[in-house]
């Protein structure tokens, strides 16, 4: 079962431990891909470093669901 946190809940969450955490996103092969990534939250916006041909920026424009762990 899937729990989306609330908005404060996720902006506690990045700022507990800013800078860097791991990104799971979901391969066209259905497998999980999970890399570490940089980010920034500004205001309600979150920032994440990815050039656009990375697999993880396809795989975030095939599917938005993402989990993100530290």
């Amino acid at each position: 079962m899937t729990t989306a946190l609330a908005k404060e809940e996720a902006y506690e969450f990045l700022d507990s431990h800013p800078g860097r955490l791991i990104l799971s996103t979901v391969g066209k092969d259905g497998y999980p891909h999970s890399v570490p990534v940089s980010y920034i939250r500004l205001g309600d916006e979150i920032y994440v470093g990815a050039r656009s041909r990375t697999q993880r920026a396809k795989n975030v424009e095939r599917n938005h669901r993402v989990s993100a762990d530290l």
